[in-house]
């Protein structure tokens, strides 16, 4: 009987409720766009954390399906960035250093001594990217350090206005994010990163969903949630 009384609740919220108090229907700390849910953040997720890197698209998608969620598509990741169809950069028509991190110093990279963080075995159960590190500064501290010398993401938010109409932040610069491309399923970043910015259509294109990077990370996404009452079970 009190199943029966929610769903004619449900009815009676959708017919005399205006549709846009209704609109809101994704999991805390993910936005709607269009149909779909996205981060806020960037992963971890969580405001004045810093973000992951060095998830591979592969170990980013086991991340996001551990919380019921998918790597974002490129197609995804991009209508988030556009918030307008007339946009080219995240947050208006034309580019600015200020508004986002990407004007941050990038060193030329010492590539073979970077790399050897692939020969350890990476906790990806890290609630933020400092814990992740720890294993790295443990059994390499001289590697630690490196990582953390050239690592210039800022906590997610860092940067207020770096956001548009969708209420995503730090979808251009920061941290570039890995997405997959829906019918070829071809791996995408997206969004530049600290030391080099780009708008929200350029793509650049990899190999394989095994590759890591010292600046790439990745944001996730979902389905709306069609049942009012899916999060009071």
């Amino acid at each position: 009987m009190f199943k029966n009384a929610l769903i004619i609740f449900s009815l009676l919220i959708g017919l005399f409720v205006p549709k846009n108090i209704l609109s809101d229907s994704c999991p805390p700390h993910m936005v709607q766009v269009k149909d779909f849910c996205i981060d806020k953040y960037e992963a971890p997720n969580k405001m004045g954390e810093q973000p992951f890197v060095f998830f591979s698209p592969n170990e980013a998608q086991e991340w996001c399906s551990k919380r019921q969620k998918t790597l974002c598509s490129t197609q995804q990741w991009e209508a988030a960035c556009l918030s307008t169809p007339k946009q080219n950069f995240y947050y208006s028509r034309k580019y600015s250093k200020e508004v986002c991190n990407t004007e941050a110093n990038n060193p030329e990279v010492n590539r073979p001594l970077l790399y050897t963080v692939n020969n350890y075995k990476l906790d990806f159960t890290a609630k933020n990217f400092p814990r992740f590190l720890d294993i790295i500064w443990k059994a390499d501290p001289n590697l630690g350090a490196y990582i953390w010398k050239i690592y210039n993401a800022l906590p997610s938010g860092g940067k207020e206005y770096c956001t548009n109409s969708t209420g995503t932040f730090d979808m251009l610069g920061n941290v570039s994010e890995w997405t997959v491309l829906e019918r070829t399923k071809k791996i995408v970043s997206k969004g530049g990163f600290w030391g080099k910015g780009a708008s929200c259509r350029q793509r650049a294109f990899y190999p394989h969903s095994r590759v890591r990077d010292y600046h790439t990370g990745f944001r996730c996404c979902s389905e709306t949630i069609k049942d009012p009452f899916k999060y009071l079970e």
